[in-house]
């Protein structure tokens, strides 16, 4: 059985692993470069994809159960967008990813 250390009020325990400087310094290239990489991969994500569109209202027919939804309104960064499904398709997706007009492209 190990023996209990007396706790001395404001001193740490012998065994705890101290905090030095040494190793402060090693991840500035590595903060560095994930503060340039993570807003360059999103521009790019954004130029190529585009913003997503979030569906709020459409228009459809037949039963509500089997319905063909015959147009679609989104809400998008742009303002709201319609969009009409294409010809073999029956709804809308939810979310849609939209060019954007205000991001200048390099693509």
């Amino acid at each position: 059985m190990r023996k209990k250390r007396p706790s001395r009020p404001g001193f740490l325990p012998d065994d705890t692993t101290p905090v030095t400087g040494s190793t402060a310094g090693s991840g500035i290239l590595a903060s560095l470069f994930w503060l340039i990489a993570f807003p360059a991969t999103a521009y790019v994500l954004v130029s190529l994809y585009g913003l997503p569109g979030l569906k709020f209202q459409y228009t459809y027919q037949g039963p509500k159960d089997t319905r063909t939804e015959t147009e679609c309104l989104y809400l998008t960064f742009d303002g709201p967008q319609r969009v009409i499904p294409p010809v073999h398709q029956d709804r809308c997706p939810i979310i849609k990813l939209f060019p954007t007009k205000h991001i200048p492209t390099l693509f």
